[in-house]
């Protein structure tokens, strides 16, 4: 319990800056599609040039695996497809140059080509695939605000369309989208750190002659726990150094940062259980094929991935990553004051 805690606070402090970036460019967005709709004529609908599209519109975004969702969703309620969204997320925290700069620094120049290459291929392919899968579901329309959806009142604050810009940004995306999506983020959180905890259990050299099962326990590792693009490449390297092969640590740097606890509670909700379905299958499937062709490869061509730095040791978080944990915990607290999910999931909410 003491190491669930423990990994549950250091993930909340990994994740705060980046969350409460995600959830500022959520509300920036809002306001800037509100003031200049036809720029994101380009991601609404579905088809190959949505997808495309989103993917290009996400490249220069900074955002880690949690951050990203926000963002997402925000497209989502503008209208962009479901293809769209979902190559939005897989490609966004894996394109970013913190985390093909510390690839290349840690694993060498294959691995930081490979990584980002891959994880477009990833992105674009699971998109196309959502896109298919939603062909016979009627046309994405713009979604309305989650304030406009309220029927008590919780955001009768809501400022007027001539407030500032910075007012409504805020209002949006730290009072309405964070509403929201907090208590299954929060849940998602509590779920990567029980995965978390359980890491150290696992010995990889002992499946090391065994890569198809490597390949479903990096799978497995990776899928509910939060990792950022970041984070998950000395962990990568360290997987590397004890045995396992590039293209199982490939397979965890594609779908460690593209899938997390947090954000699969979110999705399901927003897409069904259906295009869900699609979407983790679609990561999964594109992950290994892309791993064992890099494993391929390495055979063939005699290549090697060498880890460059001593992958041991944990870094301790600075005052930055402090300050804003203090600021998320107490804008988590404030809204779930706001709008206490616990009375709609029992059933108790108050009729007036």
């Amino acid at each position: 319990m003491i190491s669930i805690t423990r990994d549950f606070l250091s993930i909340l402090i990994d994740a705060s800056p980046y969350l409460l970036l995600g959830f500022a460019l959520s509300g920036m967005l809002h306001v800037i599609s509100e003031q200049r709709p036809a720029l994101l004529d380009p991601v609404r609908g579905r088809g190959p040039r949505s997808v495309f599209m989103a993917t290009v519109l996400g490249l220069p975004l900074p955002l880690c695996s949690c951050s990203v969702l926000p963002a997402a969703l925000t497209l989502r309620r503008k209208g962009a497809g479901p293809g769209a969204v979902s190559s939005f997320l897989i490609t966004v925290p894996e394109t970013d140059f913190v985390s093909v700069a510390l690839t290349f620094g840690m694993m060498g120049p294959l691995m930081a080509v490979i990584r980002p290459v891959a994880s477009l291929i990833t992105g674009i392919a699971t998109g196309l695939a959502v896109d298919t899968a939603a062909r016979d579901l009627p046309d994405p329309e713009p979604l309305p605000s989650i304030d406009a959806c309220c029927k008590d009142g919780c955001h009768d604050d809501h400022p007027p369309a001539d407030a500032p810009w910075w007012a409504r940004a805020w209002h949006f995306g730290f009072r309405e989208f964070f509403d929201d999506i907090l208590p299954s983020l929060l849940a998602g959180l509590l779920i990567g750190a029980l995965i978390t905890a359980l890491m150290p259990l696992i010995d990889p050299t002992l499946m090391s002659d065994r890569p198809w099962l490597v390949y479903v326990v990096m799978t497995l590792i990776g899928v509910p726990m939060y990792v950022c693009a970041s984070a998950s490449t000395p962990i990568a390297a360290g997987l590397i150094a004890g045995g396992v092969s590039p293209g199982a640590a490939l397979i965890f740097l594609l779908v460690g940062p593209a899938t997390n606890a947090a954000s699969m509670l979110v999705l399901r909700r927003e897409f069904g259980y259906r295009l869900f379905g699609v979407y983790l299958g679609g990561i999964v499937l594109v992950s290994f094929t892309l791993g064992l062709l890099l494993d391929w490869l390495l055979a063939s061509t005699g290549w090697a991935v060498h880890i460059l730095v001593s992958v041991s040791g944990e870094e301790t978080p600075n005052l930055g990553q402090w300050i804003a944990a203090g600021v998320f915990v107490l804008l988590s607290i404030v809204s779930l004051n706001r709008s206490r999910p616990w009375l709609r999931w029992f059933g108790s909410r108050d009729d007036h």
